[in-house]
């Protein structure tokens, strides 16, 4: 997304796209600057996309339907949730505002301990769809080529109790199963 505002302001202000500057809410080329918000504006009224997507496919997973044989996941996991989301449609800003998840863990022998396991899960599984995300250093020949710049939480943005939604339900599923 950054990629494709820095494209338009650049094409805005007839300036290279590398020369502008991500600082204190806005975006700036030399002399000129714009307040990031109406940069988003300006891409919204020029039909830029702001918004991206992506998946992680695990190595080593395989399955033949037609010999029932194969490793087609790591572990399973026998369960529902349902999640009530606020989106901003404009920015692609988001907020959960609720979850309720059923989870079958067979005979629980510690409840609290399945369900803190089952809640930290469903935050780590929201972040890691909703805002953590790979960037690797450019293949241009530096020494830093093909680094990767998002290694630690301190490079990307992992959930935090913030991004807990204020009703939050955990249950175990209650019969043998």
């Amino acid at each position: 997304m950054r990629e494709r505002l820095a494209a338009l302001a650049a094409a805005q202000w007839q300036v290279p796209p590398d020369t502008l500057q991500f600082v204190d809410d806005h975006v700036c080329a030399g002399a000129r600057r714009i307040a990031f918000d109406a940069l988003v504006a300006l891409a919204y009224q020029a039909r830029v996309q702001l918004w991206s997507d992506g998946f992680y496919a695990t190595p080593g997973l395989h399955w033949d339907r037609n010999t029932l044989q194969g490793k087609p996941f790591y572990y399973f996991a026998y369960g529902a949730a349902c999640a009530e989301v606020l989106v901003d449609t404009l920015t692609g800003e988001h907020k959960l505002l609720r979850a309720d998840v059923l989870h079958d863990v067979g005979t629980s022998l510690n409840p609290a301990i399945d369900i803190g396991q089952i809640e930290g899960a469903f935050i780590q599984g929201m972040g890691w769809l909703t805002s953590e995300e790979l960037w690797w250093q450019p293949m241009d020949g530096s020494r830093h080529a093909g680094k990767l710049m998002t290694h630690a939480p301190s490079t990307y943005k992992i959930p935090t109790a913030n991004d807990v939604p204020a009703h939050f339900q955990v249950q175990l599923y209650g019969q043998a199963n």
